[in-house]
């Protein structure tokens, strides 16, 4: 659960676009199996594709109560009037975001930077995210962080997330090595049942959860 305001970050489902089929279904049945925040990157996708399928996406969560984020694209995000906006560091800087946007969930990738998890969680950042924890197919170019990363960011008080490589043999240890939440593209995408993989990957969260110490 996030800290600061109950939201529950465990399982946090990237769309990356551009998918096979319907990306509003992908998503319905990832939340269905049980993801609890989705977010929708799109680094190629023209602006306006990405707005309407936002629109898609949206209407597909409505009323399950599941957030749904923009990586990178503010403008997007405010036009569509979706819950948050996501950035890195090659993004717009999250203290701008955070001044534009006040009503927003903020998120920031902070790799392995403690220090720049700190400030941005000082800017207002709703959750931080750290990682990768394991060789990514999406980013193969990200440093790989070391797990002591966690430990060191549960002080922050703000939910934090692990991304990077994830799979389902790897989610439970993040959570009980600090992790609030595991942030997933291929172990929901790539599957061959995006719900089932869903609901296997949040029950190894919530058996991380039950075995953390500390």
């Amino acid at each position: 659960m996030g800290p600061e305001n109950g939201r529950d970050y465990g399982l946090y489902y990237v769309l990356d676009l551009p998918v096979q089929g319907e990306p509003a279904e992908m998503v319905a049945a990832a939340v269905a199996g049980g993801a609890t925040i989705v977010q929708l990157r799109g680094k190629d996708i023209p602006a306006g594709q990405l707005y309407t399928t936002a629109l898609a996406v949206q209407s597909a969560l409505r009323g399950s109560g599941v957030p749904l984020i923009i990586n990178d694209r503010l403008d997007v995000a405010l036009a569509a009037e979706v819950d948050g906006v996501h950035v890195g560091a090659s993004d717009l800087p999250f203290e701008r975001v955070r001044e534009i946007a006040p009503g927003l969930i903020v998120g920031v990738s902070c790799y392995g930077d403690l220090d720049r998890a700190r400030r941005a969680v000082s800017a207002g950042a709703d959750y931080v995210a750290f990682g990768a924890f394991f060789p990514s197919p999406t980013k193969t170019e990200a440093a790989v962080v070391p797990l002591e990363t966690l430990a060191g960011a549960r002080d922050l008080g703000v939910p934090v997330i692990a991304i990077g490589g994830i799979t389902l043999d790897r989610a439970e240890g993040l959570v009980r090595a600090g992790a609030d939440g595991i942030a997933v593209i291929s172990a929901i995408q790539g599957a061959p049942d995006p719900g089932a993989a869903s609901r296997d990957l949040r029950a190894a969260v919530e058996r991380g959860r039950v075995g953390r110490t500390g």
